[in-house]
Formats: C-alpha cells, structure tokens, sequence
C-alpha cells in the first residue's frame, strides 16, 4: 500500500470503486486473502483456469472449479478457493492434485489431446495473482 500525501491510502488491489484508485473498503475481503495461496491450474486450457475450492475436505476429496478468465465482478465474488496460509500446505495438496491429473492424463490423454488441451500443470500462487481481464 502506499500513501499519498493527504493522507488516503491508494491500495492497489483493483477492487476498489474509487476512480482515483483510494482505498474505499469495498475490498476488505479481498485485501485479507492476498496474503494467502491458493492451488491453480492454468496451462490446460486458454480460456479458463482451475482451482482447488473450499468445498473440499481433505487430500482423499479434492474438487476443483474451472472458472473464465473473462468474468463479471460481482461473478467472482461467488467464487469459493480454499486458501492457503503457507505455501507448504498448499503444495500438499498441489502435488496431490498433480498425482491425480497425471493418472488421468496416463489412461485420457488421447482423448484431451483430441480437444486441444495440454498436459495440466497445477501450482501454487498467491492469491493476489490469479489475474481475470
């Protein structure tokens, strides 16, 4: 974050609805998962990611969601990731994704290639990195 002189606090974040780009408090959600990771798979497809969401519950029961790049605002706030504190929990669950993509990839991979898509690479990011246009 950073300052400007009369004091208002220019944050940066891109949600903000201020013009001028000043903090207005309507990304305080937001603001507090930047600090956090979250599992992504983003080489698959060109139009979509995939994401590990809050809806699992362990490493024996991962889902994901596959979300546009291109998407409504107030559509993104629907969006559930589970994040992550640090990176070390998050890549437990990234490798473990990664086991079964890979499986799967080993026994369909004709059949995604048939479609266009790549062998998926999942990996951990900050949540303040997963850019929508």
């Amino acid at each position: 974050m950073s300052t400007e002189n009369n004091g208002r606090v220019k944050c940066g974040c891109g949600q903000t609805s201020d013009s001028d780009g000043y903090c207005d408090g309507s990304h305080t959600n937001l603001t507090n998962k930047t600090k956090k990771y979250v599992v992504i798979e983003n080489t698959s497809h060109s139009d979509t990611f995939d994401f590990i969401n809050e809806d699992t519950t362990d490493l024996d029961d991962i889902w994901y969601t596959r979300c546009p790049y291109k998407i409504e605002k107030s559509e993104m706030e629907k969006l559930k990731p589970m994040l992550f504190e640090n990176r070390t929990d998050a890549k437990l669950y990234k490798d473990t994704q990664q086991r079964y993509s890979n499986n799967d990839w080993s026994e369909n991979g004709h059949i995604h290639k048939t479609y266009g898509y790549s062998k998926p690479k999942w990996k951990v990011v900050k949540y303040s990195e997963i850019v929508f246009s």
